[in-house]
């Protein structure tokens, strides 16, 4: 390849980045109603600081509510923020290839990555598989770092990456998982266990996560009884789940794959990657990235037969190992022709805007809250109106029932009004330890159901009051379930 050739690959990393993260920050900002469920959710919590929150580690809540703190610009910020983390990842990655493979495949890698759900459309909704997806890419490349040099240093960097992706979500041990077995099998890798580095990353990790940990059972271990409330198994997540996520996962492999075979044909593709498995030529960095890669996949849908309900386990970053799974085995051939594989996800793009603008554009007809037609100005301006003629001086708090459409409601309005509220479910002081039940019985505080509030509803011992029921107001598509909001009226507390 000569010199002009490279140089216009490397301008190419970084100038189809940014292109994308444009488009994908323009679009939404445009075309989106209201958050997301998950940005929703994250709302209710995110602003309080916390270590622990009841589901997930905080970091996913975190980045949220920096994006309320940017005022006006908040939802473009919102969108930017969950952009960087997802096309981040793909470009960290891309330039990690660029340094082991070469400049064809690293690109490939990128555009293939970038026209990508995960990428696209599936970061609109900032959650936690968004949030872990930069600590994926990390986790990845310190660890082939540090199993390859053995160098404290890396061992130390595999220990941060580890560390700090628990903060996003407890589901970085699929990938560690699956990288310790083929660290395990391999001999020349295994060795180093007896030395000293292996000890210092786990220590590094436990380090870094140390105050999450102890936040969570200073709380009553929250996020873990989430999990074991949320284990009950039905026939349908056994066996339904479990063949969705496999049906997923082909999709996916072969929807990621289409780039890479187009530029080399499918026959010298095959050939490679039937040589990156077979146990006579495959390496020590094909076991590794098929263990990256696979072994996720393979946890998870194991994972009901071991009484673990899968759904919360869904894992997002499966793209990141896929494309250097496959950057990998075009490493292998030569006479690639980059222009297929950029028409190709070129196409593939294209697909992807336009089925976002049509599923936003065209009527939805669905009444999930994943959906976002929800019209957050008009339930602002509703919920203000009401609390003006029930209320007493400014919502301070926010009591949502815990169902997903007040969930959704309850972090839509939080995230639009202009000064920090406090919203916690069920009116719980273990679920939303930065309560104060007193200050909320003299303040008074705004409850929000869907499609009703329960008569036997009591914040503090305190009744829900003056209700009142609202069509939840939609930009377009199909009206949702009704809206219900009720008041906890203020009380004079007297002073001892």
């Amino acid at each position: 390849m000569d010199l002009k050739t490279k140089s216009l690959i490397s301008k190419l990393l970084y100038l189809i980045p940014a292109a994308h993260i444009l488009i994908w920050v323009v679009l939404p900002s445009m075309l989106e109603g209201s958050l997301r469920l998950d940005a929703a959710e994250g709302m209710t919590g995110g602003p309080e600081w916390q270590l622990s929150y009841p589901k997930h580690p905080p970091f996913s809540e975190w980045l949220i509510a920096l994006a309320w703190y940017t005022g006006p610009i908040r939802y473009s910020a919102l969108y930017l923020i969950s952009q960087l983390l997802a096309a981040g990842s793909i470009f960290l990655i891309a330039r990690w290839l660029l340094s082991i493979f070469g400049a064809v495949p690293a690109l490939i890698a990128l555009c293939a990555g970038l026209a990508s759900p995960f990428t696209t459309y599936i970061p609109v909704q900032l959650n936690h598989n968004i949030g872990v997806m930069p600590f994926w890419a990390l986790v990845i490349i310190t660890a082939w770092n540090a199993f390859n040099t053995n160098k404290i240093f890396s061992w130390l960097l595999f220990g941060v990456s580890v560390g700090l992706g628990l903060w996003a979500k407890y589901s970085i041990f699929h990938l560690v998982a699956a990288l310790g077995v083929v660290f395990f099998s391999i001999p020349k890798w295994r060795q180093q266990i007896f030395g000293a580095g292996p000890w210092i990353a786990a220590l590094t990790a436990i380090v870094i996560i140390a105050p999450h940990g102890y936040d969570v059972l200073v709380k009553g271990s929250s996020t873990f009884n989430h999990a074991i409330n949320h284990v009950y198994l039905t026939p349908r997540e056994v066996f339904g789940f479990t063949f969705n996520m496999l049906l997923n996962s082909t999709i996916l492999f072969l929807f990621t794959s289409v780039p890479f075979v187009l530029c080399v044909g499918f026959r010298s593709f095959s050939k490679a990657l039937i040589e990156s498995i077979h146990p006579d030529t495959a390496s020590p960095r094909d076991w590794f990235l098929f263990a990256a890669t696979f072994g996720p996949i393979v946890l998870l849908v194991a994972s009901p037969f071991l009484g673990i309900r899968p759904r919360p386990l869904w894992i997002t970053p499966l793209i990141i190992p896929l494309v250097i799974y496959f950057a990998n085995i075009l490493s292998r051939i030569e006479n690639v022709k980059i222009h297929r594989a950029l028409v190709a996800t070129g196409v593939f793009s294209s697909l992807l805007i336009f089925g976002y603008i049509s599923t936003i554009i065209v009527p939805i007809q669905n009444e999930k809250p994943q959906y976002s037609n929800l019209d957050h100005r008009k339930i602002l301006r509703d919920a203000q109106e009401y609390w003006r003629i029930n209320g007493s001086g400014r919502i301070v708090y926010i009591v949502q029932t815990q169902r997903q459409r007040a969930m959704h409601t309850a972090g839509s309005i939080a995230f639009d009004l202009p000064y920090k509220v406090h919203v916690f479910d069920q009116a719980s002081v273990k679920m939303s330890p930065w309560i104060r039940p007193n200050d909320v019985t003299r303040r008074g505080a705004l409850v929000i159901g869907s499609p009703d509030i329960p008569d036997d509803f009591t914040v503090n011992a305190m009744p829900v009051v003056k209700k009142a029921t609202y069509q939840a107001p939609t930009i377009r598509g199909r009206s949702r379930l009704p809206v219900t909001f009720g008041v906890i009226e203020a009380q004079i507390i007297e002073q001892n």
